[in-house]
């Protein structure tokens, strides 16, 4: 019996401690558990962090194909001539546009032809979109002029430029901005130096596209190289490698009659006569076709043709 006794002893012995044992081993998973669920927090988070990442980066990448692709299309061949743009700044500016007093000179003549020429004082308060608008000259003279006038530009130097200026720009392209602004009109549109730089598809597209936002009296102003000058049409459009479509005045008259617009006015801006000369061209027997041999720059004022006489195919 006393052997009986001792053997349960021992048994109990062992079963408690068993049971000891199963507990601590109890606390232990369940700690090993509550690591593991950590760890899987903690996993998940970073793959959420990963994943916000992921996404931010293929963002970025779509904009830069988005960006690339509209470079393009508006203006260069091929993404490799992006290699271009860093020759953009504003030393290439200085040197085949002018620099900032010869601009403001530039300018200030435009202002005076372009106010002269059309009846937009009798507006209000001119409400201007300038697309294109480079260093800000132009909006300047607006703004000191107590006009209201809004800037579309893509290159950032321009860009920081302007808002030091304390002038209103916006990085959209054109097409971009008038699906955000349909709703508002401007009567008056002013785009110097741009359209050259466009494919002809891009062009027709640009004058289509700006009937949105132009008032039904309101006067578009655009100015080109002028391409019947020899110089022009053999060397200085050169000058700039981003420029693609030489454009004669004829031309764009076609397509402006096509899309329902009618030319206002048309000037040959910025003399030089040498061509002139050699033809025997004088004062005295001057025409139209020595005018656009003389001049560097062709500008036209175009408003809506509220009377459609757009030419048939």
């Amino acid at each position: 019996l006393a052997k009986i006794e001792k053997i349960e002893s021992e048994v109990k012995e062992v079963l408690a401690s068993l049971e000891s044992n199963k507990n601590e081993t109890t606390k232990i998973l369940l700690n090993q558990k509550v690591k593991i669920h950590n760890i899987d927090e903690t996993l998940a988070s970073i793959q959420n962090k990963v994943d916000v990442h992921k996404m931010s980066f293929t963002s970025g990448l779509n904009q830069i194909d988005i960006k690339l692709n509209k470079f393009n299309k508006n203006g260069l061949d091929n993404v490799s001539d992006l290699n271009l743009i860093k020759y953009y700044s504003k030393s290439f500016h200085d040197k085949f546009r002018g620099n900032e007093e010869f601009l403001k000179k530039y300018f200030q003549k435009r202002y005076s032809l372009i106010f002269r020429k059309t009846y937009i004082e009798k507006f209000h308060k001119v409400s201007c979109l300038d697309v294109g608008c480079g260093y800000g000259m132009w909006m300047q003279i607006l703004k000191n002029n107590n006009h209201s006038v809004t800037g579309l530009e893509l290159n950032r130097d321009c860009i920081d430029t302007c808002l030091q200026k304390k002038l209103k720009v916006h990085t959209y392209d054109i097409f971009e901005y008038v699906k955000k602004e349909l709703k508002y009109k401007y009567n008056l549109i002013t785009c110097f130096h741009v359209i050259e730089h466009f494919s002809y598809n891009n062009i027709i597209k640009f004058f289509e596209t700006i009937k949105n936002v132009i008032s039904d009296d309101g006067y578009i102003v655009v100015e080109l190289p002028n391409i019947g000058n020899p110089f022009v049409s053999s060397t200085s459009f050169y000058n700039d490698p981003t420029h693609r479509s030489k454009l004669t005045y004829e031309m764009i008259e076609f397509i402006l009659l096509k899309i329902n617009y009618k030319i206002v006015h048309k000037f040959y801006l910025d003399q030089n006569n040498t061509y002139s000369k050699m033809l025997g061209f004088t004062e005295t027997n001057r025409t139209e076709y020595s005018d656009k041999f003389d001049h560097m720059n062709l500008m036209i004022i175009i408003q809506k043709n509220h009377h459609d006489e757009s030419l048939s195919c």
